[in-house]
């Protein structure tokens, strides 16, 4: 139990967060589940949701499971 006795998380300081970038870490493929793209381009009148989980990779499952939804993408969101 000692979870129980450990601080409570904090959001980086701006000084101290590492620097961002306006460019993608990588080349996005197609998504490997579901065959559509995961940066667009997208339908006329699709729009898009950020939702915050826990273990996000198993959650993600459920979406490719959910009628409408046309691909998802798991990450950590950073920033400050």
């Amino acid at each position: 139990m000692s979870w129980l006795f450990k601080p409570e998380p904090k959001i980086v300081n701006r000084e101290d967060a590492l620097p961002g970038r306006a460019e993608p870490i990588l080349d996005p493929r197609p998504h490997a589940v579901l065959g559509t793209p995961i940066t667009g381009p997208w339908k006329e009148g699709q729009k898009s949701l950020l939702i915050a989980i826990g273990c996000f990779w198993g959650a993600e499952k459920v979406f490719w499971e959910t009628p409408g939804v046309e691909s998802t993408s798991v990450g950590y969101a950073g920033g400050t």
